[in-house]
């Protein structure tokens, strides 16, 4: 019978606080929007990228223990400013906010290429794990990322497969989402 090394000895706690960005829509300043109280809709001043680093600032100041930051996508999409430059605009701002990795969803609309390029220009990783290229049905973008912070972590991801081929702004197909119960779902590209 091989003893247990850790009984008796005090066993070593860390924290780990993970903090998601979900649906910010391109927009970099609180606007309207709508939050749920309950059964109760309620209009209320949310978003906005400088409240959103003060929020992150706060966390990781205050934490007993690692925080991750996570991009859960529709970030790089939807707003005027956003869209016209093809999520160039946000890139800088969202690199100061130190995210550990993100995920995408309508951010497919620009073409695997033209979000490929973008997804290079950040300071963290897309993930996805069901993002295939078309020709090779290799990975498109990394599965996964292992975070060494205070404590080894990891975060996968698999990017939603919801974006219709109407919203398509590339001329060809080279990758496509796929999900279970989906086979080879297509995420916002040219068939």
């Amino acid at each position: 019978m091989n003893a247990d090394p850790t009984r008796g000895a005090a066993q070593k706690t860390t924290r780990l606080s993970l903090r998601p960005l979900n649906y910010q829509h391109g927009y970099p300043e609180a606007h309207a929007g709508i939050v749920w109280n309950g059964d109760l809709v309620e209009f209320s001043q949310i978003g906005g990228l400088a409240r959103i680093a003060t929020a992150f600032e706060d966390a990781r100041r205050d934490a007993s223990g690692t925080v991750v930051t996570l991009d859960n996508g529709d970030t790089f999409h939807s707003s005027y400013a956003v869209m016209k430059s093809r999520g160039a605009v946000l890139v800088s701002i969202m690199n100061a906010l130190q995210f550990g990795a993100m995920t995408a969803h309508r951010e497919f609309a620009y073409g695997p290429a033209d979000f490929k390029a973008l997804t290079g220009r950040l300071a963290y990783l897309m993930l996805a794990i069901n993002c295939y290229e078309i020709k090779t049905g290799r990975l498109f973008f990394p599965p996964y990322r292992v975070l060494e912070r205070s404590v080894a972590h990891g975060a996968a991801s698999a990017s939603r497969a919801i974006v219709s081929t109407k919203l398509c702004l590339s001329p060809t197909a080279q990758a496509y989402v796929s999900h279970p119960g989906a086979t080879n779902c297509r995420a916002g590209l040219s068939v």
